[in-house]
């Protein structure tokens, strides 16, 4: 047993190999084991509550090239290089280092990412919940377990998140911020709980081997976001700054919303809803289809659509007393499976463009607008 006591400071200067045994500490804050060289450590040590900290120009592996493993591991000062992948069971940090090299991968009951220094680089959870903690990493890969992001605290990914299995919790949809930065991948496999992955920057979302992309809510924020697959939502759909170029937002959840900006269309460049029903809380849109499924929009809620409408199936309804609007600012297009329309009394379906007809429309007690240049062709 190597034990570090309380109030002590191990420094290594030159490498440190634990084959085997066990390393304990006196106080989890105190008993400081630093290590300014190479750190080689395998699974069969048996560790204690304490860090080892990564202080300088440092090296991490496993025996030979084997993954190592370890309890808890910070990144002090300098550049680690993770020449192996790095196995953590309860907590992993940068208090001012950097990292290269390969991936740290958390597998245990209770393992903590947290970063208060340079990025973490790359960052796989397989198993076990892990708590995040504010965060950043360059490559982020969720193959299995549970990622619990905490109230308060912000998780970014700045290159790379790829998602394909497991589970992503907030613990407040508000305060709680999973935000990507690069490239979201996202297969219909993951879990998502009530929260947001925001889009800033220069961003794309594609699913698993050009699949469609399947996530749970989804915010653009910031910079241009291309869908590079369809991108089916679960839960809600909100914007409040950017642009979104590429292919479709769909609407599939059994429940969602959809909050686009006070104005102009570019954020969410084009909708799609297809299944379950989608109440539009607010805001404008680009391009709107509706296939199947419920477009509801609620009472004193109007819907812009900047561009063109699409109603080839499913059910538009104004709910509600009154105040409902769907304003397309383009030309709408309604086919025979798309008759399906229900409306209040106070429902308004305005547009600006040219109305394609191929089918009789049902308006119930409610009311079409032609405004501006607006034509008629069809049935």
């Amino acid at each position: 047993t190597l034990f570090v006591a309380t109030a002590s400071d191990l420094f290594v200067e030159t490498a440190l190999d634990l084959q085997a045994g066990t390393v304990n500490f006196g106080n989890l804050g105190s008993s400081q084991l630093r290590v300014g060289g190479s750190l080689t450590s395998a699974q069969a040590v048996a560790w204690g509550s304490g860090y080892i900290d990564m202080d300088g120009t440092t090296s991490v592996q496993g025996p030979g090239g084997a993954t190592a493993y370890l309890n808890r591991l910070r990144f002090k000062s300098g550049v680690c290089t993770l020449a192996t992948p790095v196995e953590i069971a309860s907590w992993v940090g940068s208090s001012g280092g950097a990292v290269a090299g390969e991936w740290i991968e958390l597998n245990g009951p209770a393992a903590f990412l947290s970063s208060g220094g340079g990025p973490l680089h790359k960052v796989r959870l397989t198993g076990g919940q892990v708590f995040a903690f504010n965060a950043t990493v360059d490559e982020f890969e969720l193959t299995g377990g549970t990622l619990q992001v905490i109230s308060g605290q912000t998780l970014t990914v700045e290159e790379r998140a790829d998602l394909s299995a497991g589970t992503i919790q907030w613990n407040s949809q508000t305060t709680a911020r999973f935000v990507v930065t690069g490239d979201l991948i996202s297969s219909p496999a993951v879990t998502f709980g009530n929260g947001f992955i925001e889009m800033s920057g220069t961003t794309t979302i594609s699913g698993p081997g050009g699949a469609p992309a399947r996530v749970g809510s989804v915010r653009i924020a910031a910079g241009t976001c291309t869908l590079l697959t369809p991108v089916g939502i679960d839960q809600n759909l909100a914007a409040t700054g950017g642009t979104t170029t590429g292919e479709w937002f769909e609407m599939l959840g059994t429940n969602t919303t959809l909050d686009g900006p006070a104005s102009g269309g570019t954020a969410l460049a084009k909708v799609r809803v297809a299944g379950g029903r989608c109440v539009a809380d607010s805001g404008s849109i680009g391009a709107l289809e509706l296939t199947g499924g419920i477009l509801e929009v609620p009472q004193n809620k109007t819907l812009v659509v900047t561009g063109n409408a699409e109603l080839l199936g499913g059910q538009l309804e104004f709910s509600g007393t009154g105040g409902c609007a769907l304003d397309v600012l383009g030309d709408v297009h309604q086919v025979a499976t798309g008759k399906a329309v229900t409306m209040n009394a106070n429902g308004n379906l305005r547009c600006s463009g040219v109305w394609t007809a191929d089918a009789a429309l049902d308006l119930g007690a409610s009311y079409v607008e032609f405004a501006g240049t607006s034509s008629i062709t069809g049935a």
